[in-house]
């Protein structure tokens, strides 16, 4: 019997410019609760693809890093903004078409 016909395929994760995302890529900290080591969650944007399934991400704390999508979580806009920052509006003029 051949086996390679069954393999599941994970759909391709598509970030583009300008979208908000997060990566556990910051330094290292001690997690009493867990077992191991942890890294710290951090905030960003997507600047550019510069490889296939590699993008270049400025982070909320001033760095760029260049890392795979597999490593990478698509957030929501408002995202870790601190509570006294106003979040961006989506649209106050939308109208109804029926």
């Amino acid at each position: 019997m051949e086996q390679g016909g069954n393999r599941r395929t994970a759909p391709q994760k598509r970030l583009v410019v300008n979208q908000r995302v997060s990566g556990a890529v910051g330094e290292f900290y001690e997690d009493p609760s867990a077992k191991r080591r942890q890294r710290q969650r951090w905030f960003g944007h997507v600047v550019r693809a510069v490889g296939e399934k590699r993008y270049l991400v400025r982070f909320d704390n001033g760095e760029e890093k260049e890392l795979a999508s597999s490593v990478l979580k698509v957030e929501s806009m408002v995202a870790s903004i601190p509570p006294d920052v106003l979040p961006p509006s989506l649209g106050t003029s939308e109208k109804k078409l029926y």
